[in-house]
């Protein structure tokens, strides 16, 4: 089992994004460091990438975190994109989950969904 880890690069250069890493299992039993990682940096940035490249584990607490990011992206006006998406257990999890969509919801106006591009 990887040990679960989020690393937050230093402060963003003007016009690049603030990256966050997430590796391990980004499950319910690491949630809570992972949310309060992302709260930090959305208080503090306009533009968010999140690598999921090395996760090794997601669940649909994981998966809900990610949306919830979203979410607050968008009504923050902040920019916020999801790097990694090819991981595999990525991909399994999101498509059981019923995420992989081709369309984003009602929120996205700016046609930023992270699910979209999947079935």
């Amino acid at each position: 089992m990887a040990e679960f880890m989020v690393k937050v690069s230093k402060k963003a250069v003007k016009g690049k994004d603030r990256e966050v890493q997430i590796s391990g299992e980004m499950t319910v039993i690491n949630a809570c460091q992972a949310r309060d990682a992302l709260v930090d940096v959305f208080s503090a940035e306009e533009r968010i990438r999140i690598d999921v490249h090395d996760i090794t584990a997601i669940d649909l607490t994981g998966l809900q975190l990610l949306c919830a990011a979203h979410r607050a992206a968008l009504a923050g006006s902040k920019s916020l994109v999801v790097t990694g998406g090819d991981n595999e257990q990525f991909v399994t999890a999101a498509r059981a989950a019923g995420l992989l969509r081709h369309v984003g919801c009602k929120r996205d106006e700016k046609k930023t969904c992270i699910w979209v591009g999947g079935e």
